[in-house]
């Protein structure tokens, strides 16, 4: 036998043995949840030699229907919750590995409120190279560190000091929303852009007027998002090495490039000027004439940094870049949802106007203080329920780390979890009428009866959303000052509006609303 030919065979030996060890552990991991036995599709024998599971059919969507990929995977959870309902859970594959999909609150509580089962899943680690392993994407004892050093910042006392900022920008959405009024716009680029101004504001201490300008970062933002999105329903794109090199891969990078310099630059400026201005902070006034000293959240890392070298200045990067990422998005899609549902519904529009003109009087542009947003109790309940049939988050994806009990149902360790919080939502057993909007629901005799775990729109348990209180924050004082002076129509009937699934819950097409000033009775709605 020659050299070459001895090499050869070698060669063929180990590709031989690497695809029998794949095949067998693909084949373990199947008969192992199998054995459970959860209900799901049951696997083929072309499943040996073809790995992709349900990504086949998210992908062949993408080609053959010319959908994203987000859609095509709400489409395909849909049509299994549908079929494994009363089980409350069901099981997919991802490549040779078992999703295991709760669909039910009363399957997804052992998990959520466990404190050991706390570890993202590993689709997560794909979005690494953008927000490294900050509070969303770290897990152990680095998380629980971070959790610990970020939850004073959204103290109630650090919130109320934002508000002037929510307001702010507020007011400015509002004069920018009265120039469009009676034409067809897409209220989503007006709330992101908002959304944005304030994060950016609170998070970093800096104005971008996004609200007036267009700016490189901006655009990075969403293009990154989409680009995450793309990749995580693309088996062939996780490899490091071939996304980079792939077309998709070159422009989801540059665009990271856009978002780390400027996170870098700012936190660099700032560092700059705390080093030569130690007290620096600005100080705002709120309604009632009380000053406050405005401490944005890097401010308050930055701090810590020169007092005890941590966090370092990358992991500040890291969670400045995840504040904005889990805070931009996931507000401006809440106030997205929140302004559709009112302007498909004229009669729970009215109930809001008329709990501003009880709370505000006859001033519609004075800025709201704590004081109002304890008094908006009907607008709370239009929140709420906007959250629970569009979630900004519609799934949360856990690992399995020491093995749990989903009811009759063991998962082992290594099994991949995704809490399905759309549908969880939309339980029938839980809410009556579920695909109904009832803001009654979440009125206080009612909302008295919800079972633990139904309604998560911020997740719960140990992993539950540390910037809530925020959102829900931003969420009020934005409507309140919108409503005040406008009402809206929706122009797309919530039977033909189709979501998808990706970072956040985004619709399939556009929310085009109709916007005008609000008479001075409440009696001349859009006909």
């Amino acid at each position: 036998m020659t050299y070459v030919g001895s090499w050869l065979l070698i060669l063929e030996l180990i590709t031989v043995m690497l695809i029998t060890a794949y095949v067998a552990a693909f084949l373990k991991r199947r008969q192992t949840i199998i054995a459970y036995p959860i209900p799901g599709p049951q696997p083929s024998i072309l499943n040996i030699f073809w790995p992709f599971g349900s990504e086949l059919y998210i992908v062949m969507e993408q080609y053959m229907k010319n959908v994203r990929a987000g859609q095509a995977l709400y489409e395909l959870m849909d049509s299994l919750t549908s079929k494994y309902r009363s089980y409350g859970l069901y099981r997919m594959w991802f490549t040779f590995r078992p999703i295991v999909v709760l669909t039910r609150g009363n399957r997804a509580d052992c998990l959520l409120k466990s404190t050991v089962e706390t570890y993202k899943a590993k689709e997560v680690a794909l979005i690494e190279t953008w927000l490294g392993q900050g509070l969303l994407t770290s897990n152990g004892p680095k998380w629980q560190r971070k959790r610990k050093m970020l939850t004073p910042v959204f103290h109630f006392n650090i919130l109320e000091e934002f508000m002037p900022t929510m307001n702010k920008q507020a007011a400015q959405l509002t004069e920018i929303l009265l120039e469009q009024q009676n034409k067809r716009i897409d209220i989503f680029s007006y709330l992101g852009k908002c959304a944005l101004n304030i994060i950016c504001e609170t998070a970093m201490g800096i104005s971008i007027d996004a609200q007036r300008t267009e700016n490189e970062y901006i655009n990075s933002l969403r293009l990154i998002t989409e680009g995450y999105m793309k990749r995580h329903l693309t088996p062939w794109l996780w490899s490091d090495i071939i996304y980079r090199i792939s077309p998709s891969g070159r422009e989801y990078f540059r665009n990271l490039k856009v978002a780390h310099e400027f996170t870098r630059k700012v936190i660099s400026i700032r560092m700059k000027e705390l080093q030569e201005q130690p007290s620096l902070t600005e100080e705002v006034a709120d309604e009632s004439g009380v000053t406050r000293k405005k401490r944005p959240l890097l401010d308050s890392l930055l701090t810590k940094h020169l007092q005890d070298k941590e966090p370092t200045m990358e992991e500040i990067r890291e969670e400045i870049d995840t504040f904005i990422f889990t805070g931009h998005d996931t507000v401006a899609v809440a106030l997205m949802w929140s302004l559709y549902l009112l302007g498909l519904h004229p009669e729970v529009q009215a109930k809001v106007h008329d709990e501003l003109d009880r709370v505000f009087g006859d001033d519609r542009t004075r800025a709201i203080i704590t004081e109002d947003l304890n008094k908006l109790k009907y607008l709370e309940c239009v929140i709420k329920e906007t959250l629970r049939l569009y979630p900004s988050a519609p799934l949360i994806a856990r690992e399995v780390i020491h093995g749990c009990n989903i009811g009759e149902y063991h998962l082992t360790s290594g099994v991949t979890v995704f809490i399905d919080i759309f549908h969880i939502h939309r339980d029938p057993e839980v809410f009556e009428n579920a695909e109904k909007f009832d803001p009654d629901r979440f009125l206080p005799q009612n909302a008295a009866n919800l079972k633990p775990y139904a309604f998560i729109p911020f997740s719960g348990g140990p992993r539950n959303c540390v910037g809530q209180k925020f959102a829900i924050q931003e969420d009020k004082i934005v409507l309140a000052t919108l409503l005040r002076r406008l009402q809206v129509k929706s122009l797309v009937p919530q039977e033909r509006m189709k979501v998808f699934f990706e970072v956040v819950l985004r619709p399939a097409e556009l929310i085009e609303l109709e916007v005008r000033e609000r008479p001075k009775d409440n009696n001349n709605y859009f006909k």
